[in-house]
């Protein structure tokens, strides 16, 4: 009978890579009964974390990540076209309004967007349904009230407050808008910030740079093909537009811990 091998997940944080910051997250969990840094003894684990699954991230420090959990990812490394390539799967996105491909971004190559009619439209929805997700991205520049992700005709999921330009979510039930969750980290300040928004199928949770600044309880969701657009609002309202750079955008079927 042929037997399917199940890859463990190792990077923990959802960069893309296993280094010393997943060593430091497994240390800090040491001893406990911690799921996601439970991969000694694959796939299921032991219940504890110990000597076996330090010794199973030791094989993969510094190889390439080759992550069942990404299930979209845009690099935004193209420097000509029309499409923004999915790498980890097939939903590619389309780039409207003529935001300009930048060599130079936080990771490889970045999509500059003008604040005015740019936008990317990823083609084929994202089937989020049944468990935890993450999505993932770097963002340099934008204005208050500006969105970064957003569903399509639905709910800005990362976005920055009107007011200060502090990172924000409207994240419900459902893809249309709940009650906002507000952060009070500005990331409209000209520097690259890598943002976050997770459901962990308990809270819903925003972090900025890999600390986390907000967490409230949503206990469901319902969210069966999630269409993305990059860089503004669903409804592509005005005010809504990304002015500034957007890099390395991943969406995970699992709760990253930054």
């Amino acid at each position: 009978m042929w037997q399917v091998a199940i890859l463990p997940v190792v990077d923990f944080n959802g960069d893309g890579k296993v280094d010393g910051k997943e060593v430091l997250a497994m240390a800090q969990h040491w001893g406990q009964d911690k799921a996601l840094y439970d991969i000694g003894l694959s796939p299921l684990g032991d219940g504890v974390i110990d000597a076996n699954d330090l010794t199973v991230l030791a094989g993969y420090i510094g190889q390439e990540v080759n992550d069942p959990s990404l299930i979209a990812h845009w690099k935004l490394d193209e420097t000509s076209g029309m499409t923004a390539v999915d790498s980890a799967g097939e939903h590619d996105a389309m780039v409207m309004g003529g935001p300009a491909w930048q060599p130079e971004g936080k990771i490889g190559g970045a999509l500059a967007f003008d604040g005015i009619d740019d936008f990317a439209v990823v083609n084929v929805g994202v089937n989020l349904e049944g468990g935890p997700f993450s999505v993932i991205a770097w963002v340099k520049g934008g204005a208050p009230g500006q969105a970064i992700l957003s569903l399509q005709g639905g709910a800005r999921w990362l976005y920055t407050n009107s007011i200060d330009g502090s990172l924000m979510s409207d994240l419900s039930k459902s893809d249309r808008a709940g009650t906002p969750l507000f952060s009070d980290v500005v990331v409209t300040d000209g520097r690259w910030h890598r943002v976050v928004l997770v459901w962990d199928g308990a809270d819903r949770v925003l972090y900025v740079d890999d600390k986390e600044t907000v967490r409230e309880a949503l206990g469901e969701v319902s969210l069966l093909e999630s269409k993305f657009i990059l860089g503004s609002g669903g409804s592509m309202q005005p005010g809504s537009f990304w002015s500034g750079l957007i890099d390395d955008v991943r969406v995970y079927n699992r709760a990253v811990e930054p």
